[in-house]
């Protein structure tokens, strides 16, 4: 999948903004230090690829995934994808509900309904609208498109599951409802897609197995 690469350490604005905002994330930025994130270039791929994750683990969409390229000779496309039947599909470990999803995707892109460059033109609440009108993709998925390939920054990851085991251990809180976190993360402001990024460094370096200490 093509990506780009953006480099933030203690001098970007973004991290100087949210360790004066936010003394606990602060905290838990200096644990991390400088970080490396990818933005997505393929949009079409990163959505197949998400649909291909939901509800299940990250190994066996990993497997799914990368079957699903081989069968696409090397790359993910919607072309490719038309080429396939759905018993192909199937084989290659998609469900019934997941192939109709991948199809519909299809035929919104065909028919100029959906339109990436589009997208790209749009305010956040806009694109997220958008994405979600489209079988398949959930508010999980449209938060994770505005992150991760529209590389929107000030946008809160308040459907994820590990940006929420992290919100809990960096706050000490069992209260992770939209509303609550919403309200907490406004300091964040403009920068929540940056501490979000934070908490997914936090959430795989195994930090958050022991107790934060503020």
């Amino acid at each position: 999948m093509k990506i780009r690469k953006v480099y933030l350490d203690g001098d970007s604005p973004a991290i100087k903004s949210l360790c004066a905002k936010d003394r606990r994330l602060g905290k838990a930025i200096s644990m991390i230090g400088a970080i490396e994130y990818d933005v997505y270039e393929d949009e079409y791929e990163f959505l197949i690829w998400q649909i291909v994750g939901q509800m299940i683990s990250g190994r066996a969409a990993e497997k799914i995934g990368s079957r699903l390229v081989q069968w696409c000779d090397g790359a993910i496309t919607r072309e490719a994808i038309d080429e396939l039947t759905d018993d192909d599909l199937r084989r290659v470990g998609l469900s019934r509900p997941k192939i109709s999803y991948i199809r519909s995707l299809n035929e919104s892109i065909e028919s100029g309904e959906l339109n990436f460059d589009e997208l790209k033109t749009m305010d956040d609440d806009a694109a997220m609208k958008k994405l979600r009108s489209f079988r398949g993709i959930g508010a999980w998925t449209a938060t994770m498109y505005l992150i991760f390939v529209l590389d929107r920054q000030n946008v809160v990851s308040m459907y994820d599951r590990c940006f929420l085991e992290v919100y809990k251990w960096l706050y000490n809180t069992d209260d992770v409802s939209p509303a609550s976190v919403k309200k907490r993360a406004a300091k964040w402001s403009p920068y929540a897609s940056i501490a979000a990024r934070y908490f997914y460094y936090l959430f795989y370096s195994g930090l958050t197995k022991t107790k934060f200490k503020p």
